[in-house]
């Protein structure tokens, strides 16, 4: 018999020295006849494997079961069969996976298919079959090269234990614990969480560990990592053991994805009825989680060891996101207070330790917050979304939030953008976004402004003073600190809504007139910004005799009678009920009247919210006619990659990440713009400059071609399809170029003015060439602003703007500071003058009307002051340079 297996599977020596694997099953049939028996009548396996010609994915597809021949095998063959069958495959694995280096690989293999075939079934396991099982599963656990296939391998074992009575299993009890031990040191053993917690809970269930209220198993909230230990810790001494163990046992027992089933659900609210206080739990496992970094920690994966950063553990994780539903089921009085939990623990989790990007720290913990959001109805829950929104770039949790905010807007019967301007919270504000409140004999103001919400006080003397009183800090501590909570949450809404007003330029949308003037002027918090913008008024212009099709374009007053629009000749122009408005827009104008604009807001002094008037306009050109398909307007520049990535993601693109790995060189930034079914896609590669952070981060990377897709829902298959260039939007198109623009405007190398003293290197060409050529959009922009601004500045007389520069007359120099980079060559031989970034106090006194590039126009007025009076200067980094030329 031996002869003929080992003639049939050919000799091969193992890592220990025995012959694989004929020696170590001849060693398993001296285990007694009968399972010599069962093994020998195994090797059917061996032939249908052999038969394996179809992919994995055709062999799945045919059939539920695994692919034909494996199927029909299971149908014909006799659970005796199956059972030698499993325990053959089980002794001879290494036969048929496929070693690889140092590891071996079970999985898309057939092997991998036979053994989760095998397990779905009930085939009768004896106790001296399933113990040979569990004595083969604890010989290859202990052997490194498996470490990556041990969750297949484990299905047979755990299947076949579960047939088994608890007496009958009680010899393996060591071996379950051992397992169990082992997932819960190693998240690598089980990738997906919702796996990870049925494997978890069925090797729980073998060991048959007391069901009590006061013992709290070591698997929950235990080894993995340091959060669930030390939140383990202040849980039990913080609650009694009757109300914190037996919702902590049912949180671990989530197997769930983002929301959970109804039967579990239905266990937590008998849970919750049986004891309020458990609902408290809940939100201390948040809150702790909210304000919780993660650490560095050792990795064994593979029979090798490396260092990474991890939050929680996988277990601690879906403990976490059960625990969301806990809270959102047990809150039923202050929304308010959960919906902003809810919205901290979706931020926090979804972004990584070094900032919001598309990574995350913790995506079941995120993405079940948006859920539970999604079930709230109310103005908190929307403004929380909306905050989500605005500060995450993960692609599925976007996805998410747009789903949440489609649920409840279609509860309450409107479109997403309706629901999220009719859901801004006002914080107590009054019209004009001011309030006041007695506080004792002091009277707190709260104001929101342009930049943020502010909290002043006023003495029983009706005098204001910087300070919080004396009598509030000692007597009154906890308003004071709901004061201060509320100026922060406001400050962060407010700051949320000067995106979405921002967004709303490229989306083309009008409201009645009443809808304009109560959810947008009107609002405290929201009326902030809008009163700084230009809208515009349809058949509202106050003649009989103008038509429907007529705008009237303007700055909101409110007068006594009505909101009325201050026109570029000065005029007050009523909206009136019947009026539709919108956002006014320097593409659809005439370049007079966007010139007008921006030079009443300088005179003015009037800074909005975001460039409007002073917002860039981008035409097609003909090298962009003739690519039809994409533009390499702002192609092959050398940016800093973690702050372009940074960049794309604060301006609302999602981007992956760029890395040494592969699939990793080549980067792609997705942005949907407006709401009618455009995106636009940048791309841009890594550039291997040899440079990477602590994390493998390059620091470089080349910007690429920019496309345009419409999305196409006609057909059976929705998609997004690429379109011409000349297809897209005007609104669309420069709305997406001018946020690449600025990607490669504040994040080229030639922005950074110390590049060109650093020696020989490869891209010193493209810094000069960039740093003093051609202007782009942006930089036109700023050339126009600084010809109104610097006729009002002590230095007039000393400057003067060209075509590309900002030239300076110094007592040693005449200075020429390039409008694009901010770079300085000095005469007589346009020499390179480096200056680090820095200001000029006579410059931070002058009204800039803008500075959303970088603090590139205010880095350039605070560079003239300087040179103009290059006379006392006393660095001597710029000195050396004055007298060197």
């Amino acid at each position: 018999m031996l002869d003929r297996l080992r003639a049939a599977l050919g000799t091969k020596t193992s890592h220990n020295g025995y012959d694989d694997p004929v020696d170590r099953v001849a060693a398993a049939i001296g285990a007694g006849p009968d399972t010599a028996d069962l093994l020998r009548s195994g090797t059917w396996i061996d032939g249908v494997l052999a038969e394996d010609t179809l992919s994995r994915t055709d062999r799945w597809a045919e059939v539920s079961d695994g692919w034909p021949g494996l199927a029909q095998a299971l149908r014909e063959r006799s659970n005796q069969d199956l059972r030698a069958g499993a325990l053959w495959l089980l002794h001879t694995l290494e036969h048929h996976a496929q070693p690889r280096t140092s590891k071996v690989f079970l999985w898309n293999t057939s092997a991998h298919d036979a053994l989760v075939a095998l397990a779905r079934r009930k085939l009768g396991w004896q106790r001296a079959e399933v113990t040979l099982l569990w004595s083969r599963f604890a010989e290859l656990a202990n052997d490194p090269r498996w470490e990556m296939s041990l969750s297949q391998i484990l299905r047979v074992p755990l299947s076949a234990a579960e047939e088994l009575s608890q007496d009958e299993r009680e010899s393996l009890r060591p071996c379950i614990q051992a397992t169990l031990d082992r997932i819960h040191r190693n998240d690598r053993l089980l990738y997906d969480a919702a796996e990870r917690s049925r494997f978890t809970r069925r090797l729980t269930d073998l060991l048959d560990l007391p069901d009590d209220e006061v013992t709290l198993p070591e698997t929950v909230l235990g080894p993995g990592d340091d959060f669930g230990v030390a939140v383990r810790g202040d849980l039990l001494n913080e609650f009694e053991p009757t109300v914190v163990v037996p919702l902590l046992r049912h949180l671990a027992g989530y197997t769930g994805a983002v929301t959970p089933g109804k039967k579990w659900r239905s266990q937590l609210a008998v849970l919750l009825a049986a004891e309020p206080a458990r609902g408290e739990v809940a939100r201390v496992l948040l809150e702790r989680v909210c304000s919780h970094k993660g650490s560095v920690v050792d990795v064994r994966y593979g029979g090798s060891t490396y260092q990474e950063h991890v939050f929680v553990s996988a277990d601690t994780a879906q403990l976490l996101r059960a625990a969301v539903w806990a809270l959102r089921d047990a809150e039923t009085g202050d929304v308010a207070r959960l919906a902003r939990l809810l919205g901290q623990a979706a931020i926090h989790c979804a972004a990584w330790a070094g900032g919001e990007g598309g990574s995350t720290r913790c995506a079941v913990v995120a993405s079940s917050s948006v859920a539970a959001l999604g079930e709230l109805d109310g103005d908190h829950a929307v403004s929380q979304l909306a905050r989500v929104q605005s500060r995450v770039r993960n692609k599925t949790l976007l996805k998410a939030v747009e789903k949440s905010l489609t649920r409840v807007a279609a509860r309450a019967g409107l479109t997403p953008g309706q629901l999220l301007e009719r859901s801004v919270p006002s914080f107590g504000l009054e019209l004009g976004g001011r309030t006041e409140r007695v506080v004792g004999e002091n009277t707190a103001v709260l104001t929101a402004g342009s930049n943020g919400i502010k909290l002043s006080w006023r003495n029983p003397a009706g005098r204001e003073v910087a300070s919080v009183p004396k009598a509030v800090r000692e007597q009154q501590p906890e308003l004071l600190a709901q004061l201060r909570a509320t100026v922060k949450e406001a400050g962060k809404v407010l700051a949320t809504e000067r995106a979405r007003l921002e967004d709303l330029l490229a989306t083309g949308r009008s409201w009645s007139a009443a809808d304009w003037a109560t959810y947008y002027l009107d609002h405290p918090i929201t009326g902030v910004h809008a009163c700084r913008l230009l809208w515009q008024a349809q058949a509202s212009v106050g003649a009989d005799d103008v038509s429907g099709d007529s705008w009237c374009t303007g700055l909101p007053i409110r007068t006594d009678a009505a909101w009325c629009l201050r026109t570029l000749s000065g005029d007050l122009v009523e909206v009136r009920d019947g009026a539709r408005v919108r956002l006014w827009h320097p593409i659809d104008a005439a370049p007079t009247e966007v010139a007008g604009w921006r030079e009443q807001l300088t005179e003015a002094e009037l800074r909005q919210p975001f460039k409007q008037a002073f917002r860039e306009v981008y035409l097609l050109t003909p090298a962009e006619e003739a690519t039809d398909t994409y533009s390499n307007r702002f192609a092959a520049h050398v940016l800093r990659y973690p702050q372009a990535g940074a960049l794309m993601r604060a301006r609302g693109w999602s981007a992956n990440h760029l890395g040494y790995w592969d699939g990793g060189q080549d980067g792609e930034a997705v942005k949907q713009i407006g709401e009618n079914g455009w995106r636009a896609r940048f791309f841009y590669d890594l550039i291997d400059s040899g440079v990477a952070d602590d994390y493998g981060t390059p620091s470089l990377c080349a910007s690429d071609q920019v496309r345009f897709e419409r999305y196409d829902d006609s057909g059976a298959h929705p998609a997004w399809d690429g379109v011409a260039l000349e297809q897209v939007p005007p609104l669309v198109f420069t709305e997406a170029m001018r946020d690449v623009d600025l990607f490669v405007g504040v994040t080229s190398i030639a922005a950074d003015p110390t590049w060109e003293d650093r020696g020989e290197d490869r891209y010193r060409d493209y810094w000069f060439e960039t740093s003093f050529g051609g202007l782009a959009e942006s930089a036109q922009i700023r050339r126009e602003a600084l010809t109104r601004l610097m006729p009002r500045t002590r230095i007039a007389d000393r400057v003067r703007v060209t075509e590309r520069y900002l030239e300076v007359d110094g007592t040693f120099h005449t200075y020429k500071i390039h409008l694009g980079s901010g770079n300085i060559l000095m005469s007589p031989n346009d020499a390179y003058l480096c200056i680090v970034a820095g200001r000029d106090k006579d410059a931070g006194k002058l009204f800039l009307p803008f500075e959303e590039d970088g603090g590139m126009l205010s880095l350039i007025v605070s560079k003239a002051f300087l040179l103009a009076d290059d006379a006392t200067i006393t660095d001597r980094s710029i000195t050396q340079q004055l007298r060197r030329r």
